[in-house]
């Protein structure tokens, strides 16, 4: 009874989703679609990025990533630095 008890304890540990890490950065510069598919490589080269979605109009980056993430706001500001963008904030 126990090891079926345990079996099954484990089963749904097994299909429990990831935690999940959710930061949005505001950057300015972004203005086009080719900026999109540059910020969202870029944030996808960090282990764990699972999604990141890119908002020209309000010049804002969401980044969804697991918990184990642990990317610093001086990658991120880096990140946006090599490719032209500024760093303005980030919200956690």
């Amino acid at each position: 009874m126990k090891i079926k008890l345990l079996i099954t304890i484990f089963a749904l540990f097994l299909s429990m989703p990831v935690m999940a890490k959710k930061f949005v950065v505001q950057a300015e510069g972004m203005t086009c679609q080719a900026c999109v598919e540059m910020v969202t490589d870029a944030f996808h080269e960090f282990e764990g990025v699972n999604n990141v979605s890119v908002d020209l109009e309000n010049q804002t980056i969401t980044v969804q990533s697991t918990d184990e993430t642990n990317i610093t706001d001086d990658q991120i500001i880096e990140l946006l630095d090599k490719r032209g963008y500024k760093f303005i904030s980030i919200k956690r």
